[in-house]
């Protein structure tokens, strides 16, 4: 009887290890075919889809309550309670020419007419590529129409090709000390009612410059610094790739990249440039840059094309 009893107990052991390590195989296949199928990839993209929309909803619901409150008319005093209602922050839409831009996770558009667009996606027509550059042997610039004043600051990612006296962007007027203006003459020069000299801009380098009112920074580190300016009273507006001069274009063009331009007022986004191109009927393209702030192309007010980067 009890070598019965044990028989059985070994038996049943046996089965439950048997049991066991079936259910580990099972349970290693079952998480290799979640894993290689992407489940847990899509899962992640659905709550990150779901995030994306339940903050367009907000934003739908902000500005629907702001429209409401200023009788079907949108106002930025109105609009800005109504955002920072929504997400318990100071964060503020800045006010275009066609509306509002305002940025959350991501960055909207929003139209005086209530219309909201995803400004990070360029419309269906634009493919967004590596960079812009230049032909130096044609005078070719994109006027970004904003006139720059000392609370402006631009942000750069480009490359230059040559030191002799180019001016990469900026304006200058009549009275020398009116002047809004960073170039390179074997040295770079950075003017704003005053002027900042450094080192040369290394060559067929990609990289990142920030100009604001009284100090450069190079790649994260500041190269130059000065007194704060103020009462900086311009009316040109700013120019890429030369400076808008007292006669009109400066002569001085530069040989540049453009990867991407950023210009704000304060600590308000005005421009935001993404190099693009756009196709037209005639099967050639037209090649620029894209504002995703004002939903705006803005394209070569000089001669010939711009050369442009691999598609994005």
């Amino acid at each position: 009887m009890i070598k019965r009893i044990k028989e059985k107990n070994a038996i049943t052991l046996l089965a439950l290890i048997i049991t066991i390590i079936i259910l580990l195989i099972l349970a290693t296949v079952s998480i290799s075919l979640i894993i290689n199928s992407g489940i847990l990839d899509n899962a992640q993209h659905g709550v990150d889809r779901y995030s994306e929309e339940e903050e367009l909803e907000q934003i739908k619901l902000a500005v629907a309550s702001a429209r409401l409150k200023g009788n079907g008319f949108l106002t930025t005093e109105n609009l800005n309670s109504e955002l920072q209602e929504k997400f318990g922050e100071d964060k503020e839409a800045s006010e275009t020419s066609v509306g509002w831009f305002y940025t959350h996770n991501k960055n909207y558009r929003i139209y005086k007419d209530g219309h909201i667009e995803n400004a990070d996606i360029l419309p269906e027509e634009y493919q967004q590529v590596e960079y812009i550059e230049n032909n130096v042997a044609q005078l070719q610039y994109i006027d970004t129409e904003v006139i720059p004043n000392e609370n402006t600051s631009v942000i750069l990612d480009m490359m230059t090709f040559s030191s002799v006296n180019q001016a990469f962007f900026g304006c200058i007027e009549i009275d020398q000390r009116k002047t809004w203006r960073f170039f390179d003459n074997a040295g770079i020069y950075f003017d704003l009612n005053g002027r900042l000299h450094g080192n040369p801009l290394p060559k067929n380098v990609k990289i990142n410059i920030e100009l604001h009112n009284y100090y450069v920074v190079k790649d994260g580190i500041k190269i130059l610094e000065s007194n704060p300016k103020t009462n900086l009273q311009l009316t040109s507006s700013l120019y890429i790739f030369t400076a808008n001069g007292p006669n009109g274009v400066s002569k001085n063009t530069a040989k540049t990249r453009i990867y991407s331009c950023k210009i704000y007022n304060r600590d308000l986004i005005v421009r935001n440039f993404i190099p693009c191109y756009k196709e037209l009927s005639d099967n050639n393209i037209i090649i620029g840059l894209y504002d995703t702030v004002e939903g705006k192309f803005y394209v070569n007010h000089g001669e010939g094309t711009f050369i442009k980067g691999a598609d994005v």
